[in-house]
């Protein structure tokens, strides 16, 4: 699975007029930044078992336990992104309405290729 394309097809969903694509791309934004960031990790030889599976990825960039000092903020980076994006994620596939979702869903999409930028320049210790 190439989990990258994920991100570039959110950016093309929420150019759509529709609530539906809007709230598609969120979720598509995120599910290839989670899949990267959880297979970056694991690239890493940090394994993330399946239970809590989202939480332990972001938390692993949060706390940046792995992280050598010069990355540090840069790991902390991928973990407030990928939590605010899951939060906003759960928002669109649950809640019957989402306030501001054509801005949140630019905003989604921004996140997730920051994401995607920042685990480039990652290091790891």
């Amino acid at each position: 699975m190439i989990w990258v394309n994920y991100v570039l097809l959110a950016g093309i969903l929420i150019g759509d007029d529709s609530e539906s694509a809007k709230r598609s791309g969120v979720s598509r934004a995120y599910y290839g930044a989670f899949n990267l960031a959880r297979r970056w990790l694991e690239a890493h030889d940090i394994s993330i078992d399946n239970h809590r599976a989202h939480d332990r990825v972001w938390r692993a960039f949060k706390t940046a336990e792995n992280a050598p000092p010069e990355s540090r903020a840069n790991w902390q980076a991928v973990g407030t992104l990928g939590g605010a994006l899951r939060g906003f994620r759960n928002q669109v596939d649950y809640a019957d309405v989402v306030p501001g979702l054509d801005k949140q869903a630019i905003y989604a999409v921004d996140s997730a290729e920051r994401i995607v930028a920042l685990l480039d320049e990652l290091e790891f210790s």
